[in-house]
């Protein structure tokens, strides 16, 4: 459960969504993104250290976890496809990618193998977590066979994403107390 201030800004980046084309000229994207990018005392400082990709063709998706990640001091990039996250990911270097599942054209696990395959140093050793709404049985294993290190189910609540970045980065995102 969020505290008032985490919940506030969060539900504040996120307030631009209701209604939000999903399309690539959504005339509402450009405020959404502005409110899910802008500066808030209530939010802890962002580490740039550390790199995260949301992989995702769904425009909405993308800013809820971006706004998420927000909230744990994590400032974001993203793809809306499979390919483009291939092409960032041939010349950019992350700590840890948050793929979709079903996507057109290259689905996330058809990425994944993608990017296990790229001539880059770190490609098979980056951690990919699957988010997905596909929670049937078995759909774990499957993304882990197809080369993710963990899963994520949406609707992706915020105690599991805080709970899979201390896994596979080691610190604690969650927010301080006073």
């Amino acid at each position: 459960r969020l505290s008032g201030s985490r919940s506030f800004a969060l539900y504040a980046a996120l307030e631009d969504t209701d209604g939000v084309e999903t399309g690539k000229d959504a005339p509402a994207e450009k405020e959404a993104e502005d409110a899910a990018e802008a500066p808030s005392a209530d939010i802890p400082e962002q580490d740039p250290k550390e790199r995260v990709l949301i992989v995702d063709d769904n425009t909405v998706n993308i800013k809820v976890l971006k706004a998420m990640l927000k909230t744990c001091g994590i400032l974001a990039d993203s793809a809306d496809s499979g390919a483009d996250a291939v092409r960032l990911l041939m010349k950019d270097e992350y700590d840890l990618i948050l793929m979709d599942h079903m996507m057109p054209d290259m689905d996330g696990i058809e990425t994944t193998v993608k990017i296990r395959e790229l001539n880059v140093p770190w490609a098979k050793t980056v951690t990919i977590v699957a988010c997905t709404a596909n929670a049937v049985k078995g759909a774990e294993q499957m993304f882990l066979d197809g080369g993710m290190n963990d899963y994520l189910c949406k609707p992706v609540k915020l105690a599991e994403l805080e709970a899979v970045l201390k896994k596979w980065t080691g610190r604690d995102h969650k927010e301080k107390k006073d």
